[in-house]
């Protein structure tokens, strides 16, 4: 079908219709059997998804969903905008600390370009970058199936399964409706809780970790002061981000 064709025959059928593209293969720029429609709003717009044939065709409509990544022109990173994002400016082009429309490589040849995320040899907006986020299919909720069981997609397949365990072999010892007394100290008339030797050895790795990523920091003082200037917890996140590029 012809992107007008179309256009026309919605126009026919009371919708308000703003512009039709057709879709194409990403690398090969094929065309597809698949249109997007642009409508402006109207009382009918919703019925356009009970079409199931124009102008002599079977069709299926369905809302739009757009998968691809958005990428910061500000900062080059991910997941974000430029509009409103505080972080200093990287060019797209060679990496440099320096918005990419001023970029002083733009428009020459034979000239270095290097990536702001993974330093290779191409721009920043590079779909082949091996830091270009990957597709992350949504996970739906079924009747019948749970929230936690429709979203757990990460178990690794090639671990065992869980073997059954035999009754008859296993003895508990019998449970105590008395507190442990080396969980709990007395300090006056108050209970106070004192963490058990699993929770303090989590707290240590926990901070053993966090000095890892510390370790990471390009510069720790220009961090810490970045941070200081903003109370918004994920302007701080994207500081951290930054700071280990």
């Amino acid at each position: 079908m012809d992107p007008e064709d179309i256009k026309t025959e919605l126009v026919n059928l009371k919708y308000r219709v703003e512009k039709v593209n057709q879709l194409k293969r990403y690398k090969t720029r094929e065309p597809l059997n698949i249109f997007q429609i642009h409508l402006f709003p109207s009382e009918n717009i919703k019925e356009i998804y009970n079409l199931t044939y124009l102008s002599y065709y079977f069709i299926t409509v369905k809302p739009y969903e757009n998968r691809i990544s958005h990428q910061c022109f500000n900062c080059q990173m991910w997941n974000h905008g430029s509009k409103g994002c505080r972080l200093a400016p990287i060019c797209v082009i060679c990496a440099g600390k320096h918005p990419s429309k001023e970029c002083p490589n733009k428009g020459k040849k034979d000239v270095e370009i290097k990536c702001a995320n993974c330093n290779g040899p191409h721009t920043a907006s590079y779909r082949g970058c091996p830091k270009y986020p990957k597709n992350v299919t949504k996970s739906r909720v079924q009747p019948g199936k749970s929230f936690a069981a429709a979203v757990r997609k990460t178990v690794d397949k090639s671990a065992p399964p869980p073997q059954a365990l035999n009754d008859e072999n296993l003895n508990f010892p019998p449970l105590s409706s008395k507190p442990d007394s080396k969980e709990k100290a007395r300090l006056g008339n108050n209970e106070v809780m004192v963490p058990n030797q699993e929770n303090m050895q989590l707290g240590i790795e926990l901070i053993t970790e966090i000095s890892k990523i510390f370790q990471q920091f390009k510069n720790i003082p220009e961090t810490i002061k970045q941070l200081r200037q903003t109370d918004d917890a994920y302007t701080k996140l994207m500081i951290l981000a930054d700071a280990l590029r």
